[in-house]
C-alpha cells in the first residue's frame, strides 16, 4: 500500500520552496558587481566612442552626443543582462493561486502530482530528505526539488514521523 499525503502550498510554504529550489549560479553578489562594473563599461564605450568620433572627423558636438549615447545604451543593456539571469525559475512565482499537490510514495518512486502533471522519481534519483521545523524537503539529483509542509498531516506528529522515516529508507538517504 502505498503512503499517500497532498495539500495545497500557502505563502509561505511557496516561498520555503523558491528557497529550496533556487540552484542557479546567479546570486545577489552578482547583481551587485552587475552595478558595479556597467559604470566602467559605460566609461570605456564612451571613451572608445570618442576616440573612433575624432578619427572619423566629427565635431566635438557629435563626438560627445554619440559617445553619451552608446556609453548609456551599453551600461543599461550590461545590468539588464544580469537582471535577466536572476529571474526565477517559471512556475516559482509565490503569487500565483497554488493548487493542491500529492505525493505518493510506492515501492519503485516518488510521485509529485499538481496541477495535471505527474513527476515520477525512482528512489536512486533521490538525492536528499530533510526535515525543517516546519516542511521536508526532497532534492532529487536532476535539481528539482518540493516541500511537504506539516499543515498536510493535521497536526499529527507520529504520521508525519512515519512518513519521513519511510521516505528516508526508501531513498536511501
Amino acid at each position: 500500500m502505498p503512503d499517500r499525503i497532498s495539500g495545497v502550498l500557502d505563502a509561505k510554504d511557496r516561498k520555503r520552496l523558491v528557497r529550496v529550489s533556487r540552484h542557479g549560479t546567479v546570486g545577489p553578489t552578482a547583481i551587485y558587481y552587475a552595478g558595479v562594473t556597467a559604470p566602467i563599461i559605460s566609461a570605456s564605450m564612451s571613451v572608445m566612442m570618442r576616440n573612433a568620433m575624432e578619427m572619423a572627423g566629427l565635431g566635438p558636438y557629435w563626438q560627445w552626443f554619440l559617445s553619451a549615447l552608446v556609453a548609456a545604451l551599453a551600461g543599461i543593456s550590461w545590468y539588464l543582462i544580469f537582471i535577466r539571469w536572476s529571474y526565477r525559475v517559471p512556475g516559482s512565482d509565490t503569487d500565483a493561486p497554488e493548487p493542491e499537490t500529492e505525493v505518493t510514495l510506492t515501492d519503485d518512486q516518488v510521485r509529485v502530482r499538481r496541477n495535471g502533471t505527474e513527476i515520477r522519481i525512482d528512489w536512486s534519483g533521490i538525492e536528499a530528505v530533510k526535515s525543517h521545523r516546519g516542511f521536508i524537503s526532497v532534492k532529487a539529483s536532476s535539481g528539482d526539488a518540493f516541500i511537504i509542509p506539516d499543515s498536510w498531516f493535521n497536526n499529527d506528529r507520529q504520521a508525519r514521523k512515519q512518513f519521513v522515516a519511510r521516505l528516508k529508507q526508501k531513498a536511501g538517504v
